[in-house]
């Protein structure tokens, strides 16, 4: 039942291309808060892509801390996908939307978590930012620093943004 169920979640569409990515995220996200003990931290809401959804409650007044997350930034047009920019982010979205199946799944079957599960996706995640980025490359983003162009990169870890850049 578990797996069927973990299926049917996986092939599940949320919303268009990007709100799907935004809502697999924010639901991992908040599962992640939730199991660390962290949903009522002033910032957990800042998870949200879409605060509606969201089962943390936020204060987004903090948003001069942090940027208020919406769905369109995870957008990549048609060219970009062609030339192979951002294939961090399409890795990301698929990771969201597996990790998001597989603790939903679980969830709405045994109304629980296997705990080492969830530790192993958290093993994942960490190798996963070891050997790309800490943090995921965006349209928006990557056009907001070349506006500062010529850029010097040093002690920049694996080179992605750099190269994302350049592409």
């Amino acid at each position: 039942r578990c797996e069927r169920a973990i299926e049917r979640l996986h092939a599940a569409s949320l919303g268009s291309g990007h709100v799907n990515a935004a809502m697999h995220a924010q639901t991992v996200a908040a599962i992640f808060l939730i199991l660390a003990g962290h949903d009522e931290h002033p910032l957990a809401g800042c998870a949200a892509f879409i605060p509606a959804a969201s089962p943390l409650v936020g204060d987004h007044s903090n948003s001069h801390v942090v940027p208020v997350l919406k769905p369109s930034i995870l957008k990549r047009d048609k060219q970009e996908a062609a030339r192979g920019a951002l294939s961090y982010l399409a890795f990301w979205e698929e990771k969201m939307t597996l990790w998001n199946a597989y603790l939903l799944g679980q969830w709405g079957v045994a109304k629980g978590m296997n705990i080492e599960a969830a530790s192993s996706i958290q093993r994942e995640a960490e190798q996963i930012l070891k050997e790309w980025a800490c943090s995921v490359p965006t349209s928006p983003a990557l056009s907001s620093i070349a506006a500062f162009a010529p850029l010097i990169e040093l002690g920049a870890g694996t080179g992605l943004w750099a190269s994302e850049l350049r592409v």
